[in-house]
């Protein structure tokens, strides 16, 4: 209703304010290459098993892979679009709520609360989104917020098996150099 009985018509808000596929052009070619490794990474890893034998690996010791649980695949998708949007600038602080369970959705929140390594690894890049806001005297909350989620949760993939990928190491790295933490780290 609240939608509905505001200034902005329906036709208005999706004209201007949905995803569009053109803004990701607009993104500079480091930042397009970095969030392109978190489709990268969704290819190469798996979940924890669910106990579907449809998702799971065919000998069950694996779950799915991250990019074939719908979750994921939306939170990830709607992070690369997060930088779009902040190059565009329509929507102040459009990145807030993105590991949120209404958008990110239950298996992503679970797997970011078991620090399970593809959800830390998308949370490492909303780290960099929340860091390039703490300028915004919008978002003055943010403050060194972003910074201390890309330290902690860099150090957290560090330790996991998915430091071997290299998509994880060079998105590791990428995240720590735009909050400005240029010391590497000695694990991964």
């Amino acid at each position: 209703d609240w939608f509905f009985d505001s200034p902005t018509s329906a036709h208005t808000a999706v004209l201007d304010y949905f995803p569009r596929q053109e803004y990701m052009d607009l993104v500079d070619a480091d930042t397009q290459t970095a969030i392109q490794r978190i489709t990268s990474a969704s290819h190469s890893i798996r979940l924890p098993p669910t106990g579907d034998p449809s998702l799971d690996s065919p000998d069950g010791h694996q779950g799915p892979l991250a990019h074939d649980v719908s979750s994921y695949h939306i939170v990830a998708e709607q992070t690369k679009y997060c930088f779009a949007e902040r190059v565009v600038g329509r929507i102040r602080g459009f990145m807030v709520n993105l590991p949120s369970r209404c958008v990110a959705g239950p298996d992503f929140v679970e797997g970011l609360r078991t620090h399970e390594p593809m959800a830390m690894f998308i949370l490492l890049y909303w780290g960099v989104l929340l860091h390039g806001c703490a300028a915004d005297p919008w978002m003055w909350w943010a403050g060194t917020t972003g910074r201390e989620v890309v330290e902690e949760t860099a150090a957290i993939l560090a330790g996991s098996h998915v430091c071997e990928l290299e998509d994880v190491r060079e998105g590791i790295a990428w995240a720590r150099e735009q909050v400005g933490l240029v010391e590497a780290l000695a694990e991964c």
